[in-house]
């Protein structure tokens, strides 16, 4: 919801795809996905929401979906990460989805053949896999709680805002994908919408604004390009919110996509999309 990779296309002329999905879905199986799927030169873009980074715990509705609509994930994962998953699986979702569908879609867990995950060709000629929901849509408990509480007290873990075992062997990930498979990651801070979001005022203002340069200062110092600051991503009205902190309307995702773009020509990436002869496609996540 936060990014319009048509946009990106059109400034760099470069094929832009947007693979965002539900957030609460583990880095790790995104990362595995990534491995799989992409060719030298392309280019990743995390804008990655903070859960990320303080507490990747997966929802139980991650489970939920395991047995049905995303086990196209787990086709890529390695045999050992597809058994780790599986058997933190609630034995309850098993017996909810069925003992014979249960079956059925833990072959497709291992089988060798990947499935058609979407119309591929439509979904590039028409939207790049943008989102592009234009009505109003009710708000979701998420606004029930304060943005800035929201977004950093929600994760935390040990007590305190900070980057978490499990996203820094997630970055041991990525430099592997990096270096196996010719890909550059550029790392940026995810869409947040609302006034309250980076309200430094509040107990744990100091504590959150601290965490957001130590984490712009871990990515940088493990070799990655961190671009813009928090407040390139940051829309403060409300009038560009979806129907929760970190969903933008349309009208707010070309605000913020207009910015990365600013971003990435003072970055890096524009030397290295032209430099390598090789480089064909950039992927927005």
């Amino acid at each position: 919801h936060g990014i319009n990779a048509k946009m990106i296309e059109d400034h760099f002329g470069k094929l832009t795809l947007n693979l965002g999905d539900y957030a609460g879905y583990p880095l790790k199986i995104r990362l595995y996905r990534t491995y799989k799927f992409a060719h030298k030169g392309d280019v990743v873009i995390y804008p990655l929401e903070y859960r990320y980074y303080m507490n990747d715990v997966a929802p139980t509705v991650f489970y939920k979906h395991l047995l049905s609509e995303i086990y196209f994930y787990f086709d890529n994962l390695p045999f050992n990460e597809k058994l780790k998953v599986m058997l933190q699986t609630p034995a309850s979702y098993v017996f909810i989805t069925g003992v014979k569908k249960a079956a059925s879609n833990l072959k497709k867990l291992f089988r060798d053949k990947l499935p058609k995950e979407f119309d591929l060709k439509a979904t590039l000629k028409e939207h790049r896999g943008d989102y592009l929901y234009k009505g109003q849509l009710p708000q979701k408990d998420d606004m029930k709680v304060p943005c800035d509480e929201y977004i950093f007290t929600k994760e935390i873990t040990g007590g305190r805002a900070a980057i978490s075992e499990a996203f820094k062997e997630n970055i041991k990930l990525v430099k592997k994908i990096e270096k196996e498979k010719g890909v550059k990651f550029i790392f940026t801070y995810p869409t947040v919408i609302g006034e309250s979001c980076y309200d430094f005022s509040g107990e744990k203002g100091v504590e959150f604004k601290k965490f957001l340069i130590e984490l712009k200062n871990y990515i940088t110092s493990n070799g990655f390009e961190f671009i813009g600051d928090f407040n390139d991503s940051y829309l403060p009205d409300r009038k560009y919110m979806l129907d929760t902190w970190f969903h933008a309307n349309p009208d707010g995702r070309d605000i913020r996509t207009k910015k990365l773009i600013e971003n990435l020509d003072k970055s890096n990436f524009k030397n290295d999309l032209y430099a390598d002869s090789l480089s064909n496609s950039s992927i927005s996540n």
